[in-house]
């Protein structure tokens, strides 16, 4: 899990990473009225999110494309943190 796995706790880690599967379940039903994913084997896929704080949601949502077989994967984001 890259950083994650060295500073934090396995059970901080399990609660984020129940909280972010929550998350991106809520927005699924929110913002595709609960349709799947559209097909992305072996298309390009541009992720955009208005803001990044954590980035643990992008770097999920980055995972998912490259278990999903994305081809290509750009991430669009006008703010972040360091």
């Amino acid at each position: 899990m890259g950083f994650m796995s060295d500073q934090v706790p396995a059970p901080e880690r399990q609660k984020i990473m129940a909280q972010q599967k929550e998350e991106v379940e809520r927005r699924i039903d929110e913002l595709r009225g609960g349709d799947p994913l559209p097909e992305i084997e072996g298309r390009k896929v541009i992720l955009v999110d208005n803001d990044i704080a954590t980035g643990s949601t992008m770097r999920a949502s980055i995972k998912a494309c490259k278990n999903l077989g994305a081809s290509k994967i750009v991430v669009a984001v006008p703010i972040s943190s360091e």
